[in-house]
């Protein structure tokens, strides 16, 4: 038979190869053909002249030859070989990201400063960072560091990494505590400094803080003479 000619690839993806060609001729039939990986027979090909070629590793470089024989056993010499190289798999692989600070269950003060970390096998293209569940900022490039004012009490952080593709990764989330290092504000309002009164005296005291008063101490010649828990703050 004639030489098979027209060998080439219609599709190729990570694992599979896609191969035609043109229709060899003899005069007393063609019966089929060969097809030939890196030299070695991997297919007899009997009913056209196109052939998947599957179950391949990615990124890895193939030649291909083929020949035809017809009804008698025949064989052409061997096709010109085809070099095909598989496609690389697509990153399906997420960053990686973590809080380093502060740590899970530590208690801090305020302002609180949170640092992130993230890699990733192609590149890291942006950090969030979330507290409380909700988005606080939005970090380009190393260090992932953001610094927010909180009130006192229990908090939660977690981070998320995007990669060049898109995937994305996301961090454990971490607890703490803002401490509250905020002293209440008090003062007498009555009596007024300086002022002359009768027996007995009524004294009045405002209190305010950043988180609730918890209760107030009234002391008269700097001994403490009652305790009150709930506004208004009046002793007689």
């Amino acid at each position: 038979p004639s030489v098979p000619s027209g060998l080439s690839l219609t599709n190729v993806t990570v694992s599979d190869v896609n191969l035609s060609w043109n229709v060899s001729s003899d005069v007393s039939g063609v019966a089929g053909y060969y097809l030939y990986r890196d030299g070695v027979l991997i297919a007899t090909i009997i009913s056209g002249t196109s052939y998947t070629d599957a179950g391949l590793t990615p990124e890895t470089t193939y030649s291909y030859t083929l020949n035809a024989y017809n009804i008698l056993g025949n064989t052409s010499v061997q096709s010109a070989p085809l070099l095909i190289t598989t496609l690389t798999p697509p990153d399906v692989t997420s960053p990686i990201t973590s809080i380093t600070s502060p740590a899970q269950g530590s208690s801090i003060p305020g302002p609180v400063i949170i640092t992130a970390y993230a890699s990733d096998n192609i590149g890291v293209t942006q950090v969030e960072i979330y507290v409380d569940s909700v988005l606080a900022t939005t970090l380009i490039g190393e260090p992932y560091i953001y610094s927010q004012v909180l009130n006192p009490g229990i908090h939660s952080v977690f981070s998320k990494a995007y990669d060049l593709l898109g995937n994305i990764g996301i961090s454990e989330s971490v607890s703490f505590t803002v401490l509250d290092t905020t002293a209440p504000n008090t003062s007498i309002t009555a009596p007024t400094q300086g002022a002359s009164v009768g027996s007995p005296v009524t004294i009045t005291a405002t209190a305010t803080d950043n988180v609730g008063v918890t209760q107030v101490e009234i002391y008269v010649d700097s001994i403490l003479r009652t305790i009150l828990t709930s506004a208004p703050y009046n002793y007689s």
